[in-house]
């Protein structure tokens, strides 16, 4: 049994003629598979010397105990084949002197703790790299649930093979970031490695001689240690289709999960963009009220409707120039607002809505500059109306300015006539009993002149009524007292005030 090759192949150092691989191979002749067990971790580590005193005396536990495990998994063939193994090892006769003396337990000491060390190290360098796949096949999953979603959008091409790039250009970034950051930890791992093998090709070549001294005393060992081996191996392989199935049936229901999952998620995306199609670009309703304004005003003015300017102000415009051009500019910054609505792709009914307030804009800035010609053109004619009534106040002026001169003149002389007849004044018109017209000596008329009381004479002596004195303005009246006499009052007749309290003279 090349039980040097054997172990070598299985540890991974490689095949040729290297020296280091030699001196690799001559440690395995000696370890055999045991080295397998000390790397695992998992197994008791092998007592050599308690081995063979067991051997020496015929008597080892183990075999008893390792066999009735086999018998129960393996049955009878096994059985017999152990049973051979076992009386062919019992007539092996070992000094166990010769082991003594090379020490061998700290041989085997120092070679678990170097192939320990390799296999932790070679653990942690296959977690890295399983972990660095897991996270790129992430990556890759995460890819194709993205490009599944992006078909199930039916998109155009165009826009399709653009989102695809991206897709997969960010895949790409994210799988090579992952490997960078992985890449200096694997280096580090695989050096150690290397250095570790360096460490155990120059122990194999010191205790070369002595192992192989030893391998055929150790046979016996390997053999179970064979049978042991295959046990275990049928079992993790039972183990390992069993879980393969479990994983494979796993694997169809997650794709099936996944399908629903995406059947449902495009769905709802389907039915999200139908609703905000429908927020977003509504159809007005027939009651709404709207679509009679839009049929009236109907398509959108044409470019050449803007912008509103005003090249010149009517001659009689009730706004200045820059008034009027900002209200312009308000109109055609909301168009500027419109227009760029309208270069969005709305559908429904909001492009015929667009177009009818642009519409409606234009021919608002038509009748503001319309109004605005109106106005003036109304200013200009009542401006000239007010030149004409202005002449007309100018010539009135004119003739009250001459009447007052005549007035002037007729009070001049009515004053001289009072006071030549030695009265307070005269009556100017006595029809209405309640409104008499008078004519006062401009000596009592002053503001202590309404309320007070007077007589009206005629010739010398005749009393004709008593009134009661009032102002309106500059003209005096009078009020006949209703215990006067019921006479006729005249012009001309003499008006005297009372200048006294009635309990003292009357005239």
């Amino acid at each position: 049994m090349d039980h040097g090759h054997k172990v070598g192949d299985d540890q991974g150092f490689g095949k040729g003629e290297d020296p280091s691989v030699t001196e690799r191979r001559d440690i395995s002749l000696f370890l055999g598979d045991q080295k397998k067990k000390l790397r695992a971790g998992g197994e008791k580590p092998y007592d050599l010397i308690s081995e063979f005193q067991k051997t020496k005396k015929n008597r080892s536990p183990v075999v008893p105990l390792t066999l009735a495990v086999i018998v129960l998994v393996v049955g009878l063939g096994s059985w017999g084949i152990t049973r051979i193994i076992d009386q062919r090892t019992k007539q092996i006769t070992v000094d166990i002197k010769n082991f003594e003396d090379l020490n061998l337990r700290d041989l085997l000491d120092s070679a678990k703790r170097y192939n320990d060390d390799l296999d932790r190290v070679a653990r942690e360098l296959s977690v890295l790299q399983a972990d660095m796949q897991n996270e790129i096949a992430s990556v890759e999953n995460k890819r194709k649930s993205d490009t599944d979603l992006l078909v199930a959008m039916n998109l155009a091409p165009t826009e399709r093979d653009a989102r695809q790039k991206t897709i997969d250009g960010e895949a790409k970034q994210a799988t090579a970031a992952i490997q960078k950051r992985y890449a200096s930890k694997i280096e580090a791992k695989r050096q150690e490695i290397a250095a570790l093998q360096e460490k155990l090709a120059a122990y194999d070549t010191k205790s070369m001689d002595q192992a192989k001294k030893q391998q055929e005393a150790l046979d016996n060992q390997q053999k179970i240690y064979e049978m042991e081996k295959q046990k275990l191996n049928d079992f993790y392989t039972a183990r390992i289709a069993s879980l393969e199935k479990s994983i494979t049936q796993e694997k169809a229901n997650s794709n099936k999960r996944l399908q629903d999952a995406l059947d449902q998620l495009t769905k709802k995306h389907q039915q999200d963009l139908a609703d905000l199609t429908a927020r977003y670009n509504p159809t007005w309703a027939a009651d709404d009220g709207i679509n009679g304004p839009i049929a009236s005003y109907g398509n959108p003015p044409p470019p050449s409707s803007y912008p509103l300017v005003i090249k010149s102000l009517p001659p009689y415009s009730p706004v200045d120039r820059q008034t009027v051009q900002r209200a312009l500019g308000v109109a055609n910054d909301i168009h500027s607002l419109v227009s760029k609505l309208q270069s969005v792709p709305y559908i429904n009914s909001i492009p015929p809505t667009l177009g009818a307030i642009d519409s409606a804009l234009s021919l608002f800035g038509a009748q503001y500059l319309s109004l605005l010609q109106a106005s003036s053109d109304g200013i200009a004619s009542r401006e000239e109306k007010i030149g004409q009534l202005r002449t007309n106040i100018s010539n009135l002026q004119d003739q009250i300015a001459g009447l007052r001169g005549r007035l002037s003149d007729f009070s001049g002389a009515l004053t001289a006539y009072v006071r030549s007849i030695n009265v307070s004044g005269i009556v100017i018109d006595g029809k209405n009993a309640n409104r008499i017209l008078l004519f006062m000596d401009p000596q009592y008329v002053d503001d202590s002149l309404p309320g007070r009381k007077a007589w009206i004479f005629r010739n010398e002596n005749e009393s004709v009524a008593e009134i009661q004195i009032s102002r309106d303005g500059d003209v005096v009246m009078g009020t006949k007292v209703p215990s006067s006499p019921d006479s006729t009052i005249e012009s001309f007749d003499k008006v005297v005030l009372q200048l006294t309290t009635p309990q003292e003279v009357t005239p």
